[in-house]
């Protein structure tokens, strides 16, 4: 499953039935994959360690990009990722843990007891689609 949200401005320029991601269109719409999971959902997240802030930056090739200022020794930068996607997602700390990728830029966080839609509503919400 893959969520979708559209930054084009509403109005009769700008159709959204036309939406769909392109490389020209500054406004095209992004999607974030999620996965079903037995315990949850599965939210594909690109890491960027060592970043001068913590934040959570939209999408990136498919997956939620989150900078951390942690480094990426000895899991520091991993409990950052964590923590910031449960705050920023408003979820308790038992509902967010790192399920794939200790060890690469590219993880897979398991979001407990939520659907995809239920995650899908969460990120449309603070991604403001």
């Amino acid at each position: 499953m893959s969520v979708w949200w559209d930054r084009r401005p509403a109005g009769p320029s700008h159709d959204r039935r036309d939406a769909g991601p392109t490389d020209a269109d500054p406004y095209a719409t992004r999607m974030v994959n999620l996965t079903p999971h037995a315990a949850g959902t599965l939210l594909a997240v690109r890491a960027q360690p060592g970043a001068r802030k913590n934040a959570v930056g939209g999408e990136h090739g498919g997956a939620l990009k989150v900078a951390v200022t942690a480094p990426p020794e000895d899991g520091r930068a991993n409990a950052a990722i964590v923590e910031l996607l449960r705050e920023w997602l408003g979820l308790k700390r038992s509902e967010v843990e790192l399920a794939t990728g200790q060890t690469n830029r590219n993880k897979q966080v398991l979001i407990r007891g939520r659907s995809p839609e239920e995650v899908t509503a969460l990120l449309a919400e603070r991604l403001g689609g």
